[in-house]
């Protein structure tokens, strides 16, 4: 079995990738959008569990704001050769912390999620420390605080209203690449036009950096606070 992970390309850092698909990773992508582009699926999400070569599918389920595991999902996590999780994100964000506890399950597990827009945001983490545990949890607080920052930039540098609201679905986005900046996680994404206009145009007025320096501090603060004894290693 050939494995190609998409967060390869992210192993020094936060990477934007141009993802090769199968047909298997194909019809997964087209299913999901479709899951998500419909009305009655608003809060919903569709789970689809696959080899890490994209060759066949070993489960899948389906949850209000977040997708359980079955029995199928869980065996074939707990068999070790290697699963991709994806599915849709209502919130149309990046991954959440429940994503990223659900990567550090296994060095074999790779975690991709999609908006409606079709961008995917994928992680992995090949090198587990216990402050990430607390480092997770910790995120949704980090992520309100980030958010409510750059809000407050964004209308300070007057950025186009048509923006403002999505700047807000690119939180997660920004908090990742600062995650990625300062801890061993890989975390790698293919935005679409639409996200890639948002970024253009935060990127213009220094959000997207100053958001990113904002999340970069506070996980650092975090992790110095939590640090690990003197002969443990450090992330």
């Amino acid at each position: 079995m050939t494995v190609h992970w998409f967060t390869d390309p992210a192993a020094n850092g936060p990477s934007v990738i141009t993802p090769t698909f199968t047909e298997v990773e194909l019809q997964a992508l087209v299913e999901i959008l479709k899951f998500a582009h419909d009305p009655a699926n608003a809060e919903m999400e569709l789970l689809l569990c696959m080899d890490a070569a994209g060759t066949c599918e070993h489960g899948r389920s389906t949850g209000r704001k977040a997708a359980p595991f079955t029995p199928e999902i869980e065996s074939a996590i707990a068999a070790g050769g290697g699963v991709r999780l994806w599915h849709n994100h209502p919130s149309q964000d990046s991954l959440s912390h429940h994503d990223w506890l659900c990567a550090g399950m296994s060095d074999m597990v790779e975690v991709l999620a999609l908006n409606a827009k079709g961008s995917i945001f994928v992680g992995r983490i090949v090198k587990w420390d216990d402050r990430l545990h607390g480092l997770c949890e910790w995120l949704p607080r980090l992520a309100a605080d980030l958010e409510m920052h750059v809000d407050g930039l964004a209308k300070k540098r007057r950025l186009d209203a048509i923006h403002l609201v999505a700047m807000a679905n690119l939180t997660m986005h920004m908090l990742n690449t600062a995650l990625a900046k300062t801890t061993p996680v890989r975390y790698a994404y293919a935005l679409k036009n639409a996200d890639q206009m948002t970024i253009a145009a935060a990127g213009a007025l220094s959000l997207i950096a100053d958001g990113i320096a904002f999340a970069e501090q506070a996980i650092q603060e975090w992790l110095d606070k939590h640090a690990p004894a003197s002969d443990a290693e450090p992330l």
